[in-house]
């Protein structure tokens, strides 16, 4: 669990890199996880990141399928491998799946912030 003492250094904010055909209305699948392993990888080894926070500040949580932002976290945890602070933001309109996505996100290894 993360406490607010917990969030010191650079915090990236991370986008969810998207696929070429992630521009169209019907597209499924979008994220492109070889792009977000990448970029996480390279801004903690080369640009002294101390914390990765994705899925909140660029529209993820009402732009994403629910499968899209479940494999974008599972990326994220996947590559970070516990060597500096991770999160994401687990947002929705709806009070229920918020509470879905949090749950969710806490089975797939994300770390939780507390105050």
């Amino acid at each position: 669990m993360i406490t607010a003492n917990d969030l010191k250094g650079i915090m990236a904010m991370m986008p969810a890199f998207t696929t070429k055909n992630g521009d169209r209305p019907d597209a499924e699948d979008t994220v492109d996880t070889g792009e977000l392993t990448r970029a996480v990888d390279q801004i903690i080894r080369d640009g002294g990141a101390n914390v990765i926070t994705t899925t909140g500040s660029f529209g993820e949580f009402h732009a994403l399928l629910w499968e899209e932002h479940k494999k974008l976290i599972e990326a994220t945890v996947a590559t970070v491998k516990k060597r500096v602070r991770q999160r994401q933001q687990q947002e929705d309109c709806r009070v229920l799946e918020r509470f879905v996505r949090k749950v969710s996100g806490a089975e797939i290894g994300e770390e939780r912030i507390t105050r």
